[in-house]
């Protein structure tokens, strides 16, 4: 899983290969790691997670952290990709260091909505780069009258991501946000913050790539 600060082999990796071979690879370890992770850690040594709840509350919150102010900084849509991947292990791992029902459930289903939603991401982005010889942001703008089906498939998901009500990402984050106010008010208020800037970001780079309006 592409955690601070061990993930640079995973940008390395995506920006290497075709999108649809970093998605696969994403799809395959990514959830099954920290699905694994938690099981085992929650079964195995119940007392050992428990005294290190604030060390994964810390791992979270960094990862939140770092991956926003990445995914500001990004022009490639691979780029959003891997920060995307990065926001969302740590959202993850944040529901998983509440140890509250409700934090631990939300953190595996955002973990599987979040992950259809980028896999989608990543598809899309490599059918733009097949039409258009590009994955930069700039050089793509108003493709949604030529890929209509793929403009509406590309918003369901990004819709998915971020949260939007009557999504499996709404569910998910609600149930998350619950186990973090069980464990700390602030935990909250610092994840909605980086929801907020991913989904502003996410939003604009949807206009700028899709309907061609400027972000």
């Amino acid at each position: 899983a592409p955690f601070w600060p061990f993930h640079g082999w995973f940008r390395t990796f995506i920006l290497k290969v075709p999108t649809t071979v970093g998605v696969g690879a994403l799809l395959a370890g990514y959830p099954v790691a920290i699905t694994v992770f938690s099981r085992i850690g929650f079964v195995l040594f119940p007392e050992t997670m428990k005294a290190s709840l604030d060390l994964w509350i810390g791992v979270g919150i960094a990862n939140l952290v770092f991956g926003a102010l990445t995914l500001l900084q990004e022009t490639d849509l691979r780029g959003i990709l891997v920060s995307l991947s990065t926001v969302f292990a740590g959202f993850s791992m944040l529901g998983i260091g509440t140890a509250y029902p409700s934090g631990v459930v939300g953190s595996q289903l955002l973990l599987f909505s979040s992950m259809i939603a980028l896999a989608v991401w990543g598809f899309s982005t490599e059918i733009l780069r097949f039409r258009t010889r590009s994955y930069s942001i700039s050089e793509i703008r108003g493709v949604l009258r030529s890929l209509p089906d793929l403009g509406s498939t590309t918003l369901i998901a990004i819709a998915c991501a971020i949260g939007i009500p009557g999504t499996a990402g709404f569910i998910a984050f609600a149930l998350l946000y619950m186990g973090a106010f069980h464990h700390h008010p602030g935990v909250v208020l610092a994840a909605l913050a980086v929801s907020l800037v991913v989904s502003g970001f996410v939003i604009q780079a949807y206009r700028r790539v899709f309907l061609g309006e400027k972000s």
